[in-house]
Parts: structure tokens; C-alpha cells; sequence
């Protein structure tokens, strides 16, 4: 009787691992996917072109540092855990800040862009000379989207579509402005480089309010940091300063009750707080 609870026992113990190996794999073969797939597409509209399997081990890589030095730290396997998966996220956030940066600078540089091709019009080129001049004399990114549109009208592709091709990959008012000014006067004619030169005015008073409220709300952006990250500090510091105290808050059901709800409302104050001060122009 023994013998066969013995059996049983392992073969209860085999099953297991097999099947959480199989869900372990599954979920490792979905995010593998998932990080190749986002990183080609983010990274191919930035221009940067990285293996993805080469980002997925330094993604790893990093989940194990972030994993061993949170287990040191906080000596809780349970904390470095739920810190080593967080680390798994960071591909996303970094490609968001990447394309957020990237589209900054690309309004920033379409005023002077704008006026270039203007003037270059004014002078007497046709639209297309005073792109590739435009191109010539500017920085990435508007010279990478801009040549782009250039070197696809070459190979043959129609103005609207290389035109519209540019906005999909930018989809912003400010380019939505753009590509039906010229679609447009395409269609019907005119002068281009008024429009285009009163287009640069427009963008360019835009970015300027732009700038001042977000000088005005930047002490309401601080205070959300401030305010999120300040139970976080506080908890630390108490945790060195009465250690067998803040004890509990980890090893107790009660604790981890309070530390989920508090982030909860952390996270919640947080979102209202940025959206209080994110105002759309």
C-alpha cells in the first residue's frame, strides 16, 4: 500500500513539473514573440536597427540583476521576484520614451524645416529640390523622414501615397497639416510656400504655448513623483530604522494586504495628479 502511495506521490510530482514546465515555455515563447515583434516594428520607425534577439538577452540578463540585487537588498525572495519580473516591462517604457523623444524632437526641428522649403520655393525650386535641400541642411529625425518620402518618390510611388505614407508613420496634427496642404495643393494649385511658410508660424507659436504650460505644470508633475514615491521612501527608512516593526508588513498576510492597497491608491493618485497637469493644446 505504501509502494503504490509512493507511486503515486511521484507521479502526481512528475505531472506537475511537466505541466508547469510546459506553461513556463509557452509564456517565454509568447514573450520572446512579443519583444521581437514590438521591437522591430518601434525600432525600424526610429531608425534604429538592433537584433532583436540581441534586446531580448539584455532584457533578460537584466531581470537576473535586477532579480540577485533586490534579493540582496531586501534579503525577501518574494519582493526581488515581483522587482525581477517588473524588470521584464522596461522594453515597453524604454521604447515609449525612445518614440516620445524622437517625436519632440521632430516637431521641434518642422518649423525650421518648413521655412527652409519655403524659402527655397520662394527663390524658385521646384517642391521636390527644395525637399531634398531641406533634407541636405537639416538634422535626423526630420532628414531621415523627409529623405525617406524622397527616396520612395524616386523609386516611383506616388506623391499622395509616399504623403501618406509619411503620416502613418508620424501620425501628428501638425504632419496631418502638412501632407493635406500639399495633397491638396497638388489638386487645385497655388502658392505652397505661403502656405507651408505660414504652416511653420502656426507650428511654431503652437510648441512656444506648449513650452510655457509645460513650465507652468512642471512643479504639479514634480509633486506627483514627490507625492507617489514618498510613502515608498519613508517605508524603507522605517524598515532600517525598526527593522523587527516593518518586519511584519512582509511576513504577514495583514502586510502585503497593506502594501497592495496602498499602491492601488498610489497608483490611482498618481493617474489623476498627471492628469490634472497634462493639458492638451
Amino acid at each position: 500500500m505504501m509502494l503504490v502511495l509512493s507511486l503515486l506521490a511521484a507521479a502526481s510530482v512528475f505531472f506537475l513539473v511537466m505541466f508547469f514546465s510546459r506553461i513556463g515555455q509557452s509564456f517565454a515563447e509568447v514573450y520572446q514573440s512579443q519583444i521581437e515583434r514590438h521591437a522591430n516594428t518601434t525600432l525600424a520607425d526610429m531608425y534604429l536597427f538592433v537584433s532583436p534577439k540581441r534586446l531580448l538577452q539584455i532584457n533578460l540578463v537584466s531581470m537576473f540583476v535586477v532579480w540577485l540585487v533586490t534579493l540582496i537588498i531586501s534579503e525577501n525572495p518574494v519582493f526581488s521576484a515581483l522587482a525581477g519580473v517588473g524588470a521584464g516591462f522596461a522594453p515597453r517604457i524604454v521604447y515609449k520614451k525612445l518614440k516620445e523623444r524622437r517625436t519632440k524632437l521632430f516637431l521641434a526641428q518642422l518649423p525650421d524645416g518648413l521655412q527652409t522649403i519655403a524659402t527655397s520655393m520662394r527663390v524658385g525650386a521646384s517642391f521636390k529640390s527644395a525637399l531634398e535641400q531641406m533634407v541636405r541642411e537639416q538634422l535626423p529625425p526630420i532628414s531621415q523622414e523627409f529623405g525617406l518620402v524622397i527616396r520612395e518618390i524616386r523609386m516611383g510611388v506616388e506623391y499622395d501615397e509616399a504623403f501618406r505614407n509619411l503620416e502613418k508613420r508620424l501620425p501628428l496634427d501638425e504632419v496631418n497639416l502638412l501632407v493635406s496642404a500639399v495633397l491638396i495643393n497638388k489638386e487645385v494649385g497655388g502658392n505652397l510656400a505661403d502656405i507651408l511658410a505660414k504652416l511653420s508660424s502656426t507650428v511654431r507659436r503652437k510648441l512656444e504655448m506648449e513650452g510655457k504650460i509645460d513650465a507652468l505644470t512642471a512643479q504639479g508633475r514634480m509633486q506627483g513623483w514627490v507625492m507617489t514615491g514618498l510613502p515608498v521612501f519613508v517605508g524603507l527608512a522605517l524598515s532600517h530604522i525598526e527593522p523587527e516593526a516593518m518586519g511584519r508588513i512582509t511576513t504577514e498576510l495583514s502586510g502585503w494586504v497593506v502594501i497592495i492597497i496602498s499602491t492601488i491608491l498610489l497608483g490611482i493618485g498618481y493617474f489623476f495628479i498627471q492628469k490634472i497637469v497634462n493639458i492638451d493644446v
